[in-house]
């Protein structure tokens, strides 16, 4: 399979998203110029701070850790630059909708890229939770 077949098929999982649960968000960077994902459970990896909370305990590697708190910041900050996938309106249109967002942001499939990072185990220890707050979730479900 090519990047740009991995791209698309990518792609059609993140404008479908809403057909199953809002358990993943789905993003495009520009600075990066890389398509990524960030799980719901993610969020309860962090504190305010977007530092992991003491209660939490993750097999994602330092370098995702950082890769993570780095987007979910700029996704609270509303860094022009990380663009929301939108939902598709209908099975119909999805090819066209696909078409419609690369274009109007200027994303090429051969020069993007899919960040995915290791398969992931989080725990967090309810014994320790403290009241306090967790960084803003995206929360704009459309």
């Amino acid at each position: 399979m090519t990047s740009q077949e991995q791209i698309h098929n990518w792609l059609v999982s993140a404008f479908n998203n809403g057909q199953e649960g809002f358990s993943e968000f789905f993003y495009y960077d520009r600075l990066d110029h890389e398509f990524f994902s960030i799980l719901l459970m993610d969020y309860f990896m962090f504190d305010e701070n977007f530092n992991i909370a003491t209660n939490v305990t993750t097999s994602y590697s330092p370098a995702n850790i950082k890769t993570l708190a780095t987007r979910m910041k700029r996704i609270s900050q509303h860094d022009p630059d990380i663009l929301s996938i939108p939902l598709a309106n209908s099975e119909s249109q999805l090819q066209d909708q696909i078409s419609t967002f690369l274009t109007a942001h200027a994303i090429t499939e051969h020069t993007a890229t899919i960040w995915l990072p290791e398969d992931v185990s989080i725990q967090i220890s309810l014994d320790d939770t403290k009241p306090g707050k967790y960084p803003e979730s995206p929360g704009k479900f459309k």
